[in-house]
C-alpha cells in the first residue's frame, strides 16, 4: 500500500478488515485497523468487539467516528452499527433509533440491500421495545425486500 496517499491506505486496510471480518478471522481484522482512522475503520472495530463482545470502546470509536463529515451511505452505515452494539448491550429504544435513521437514509438513497438489512434490525428492535406495529410493519418490508431480490432475510 503506498505510504503516500494516507487516505488510501486507510480505506484499503478497512475493506481488508472487513473482508477478514467476514471470514471470521477477528485477529487479523483487528490488525488490519488498529491505528487506522475514519468511519470504515471504525465500523471494522465495532464489528470485531460485537463478535468479541467488547463493546463500550467500540461504541466510543463509533460515537466518534459519527462526528465526521459523513456521505448518507457511510453515516447509515455507521448508525446500523452503533443499534447493533446497542441492542447487544440492551439499550433497545437506542438501538431502534439508530436503526431507524439507517433505515431512513437507505430508503432515500434506493439502497435497497441495505434498506432490508437495516429494516430487519429496525424490527428485531421494535419487538424489543414492544412496539409490535413497527416490528410488524418493518419485518414486512425486509421480507417483501428480500423476496424482491431473491434473498432470504
Amino acid at each position: 500500500m503506498a505510504a503516500d496517499d494516507p487516505a488510501s491506505e486507510a480505506s484499503a486496510r478497512a475493506t481488508l478488515g472487513r473482508l477478514a471480518w467476514d471470514r471470521g478471522d477477528l485477529d487479523a481484522a483487528q490488525r488490519l485497523v488498529d491505528g487506522v482512522s475514519g468511519a470504515a475503520a471504525a465500523e471494522v472495530r465495532a464489528l470485531v468487539a460485537y463478535r468479541q463482545g467488547a463493546t463500550d470502546a467500540a461504541l466510543d470509536d463509533l460515537r466518534a467516528a459519527l462526528t465526521e463529515p459523513l456521505d448518507a451511505d457511510v453515516f447509515a452505515r455507521l448508525q446500523a452499527a452503533l443499534g447493533m452494539l446497542q441492542l447487544a448491550r440492551g439499550a433497545s429504544s437506542d438501538a431502534l433509533a439508530s436503526f431507524g435513521r439507517a433505515v431512513e437514509l437507505a430508503t432515500h438513497a434506493g439502497a435497497v440491500v441495505e434498506e432490508a438489512s437495516y429494516l430487519t434490525s429496525d424490527a428485531a428492535a421494535a419487538a424489543d421495545v414492544g412496539h409490535v406495529g413497527r416490528a410488524l410493519s418493518s419485518a414486512t418490508r425486509a421480507a417483501l425486500l428480500w423476496e424482491r431480490l431473491g434473498r432470504d432475510g
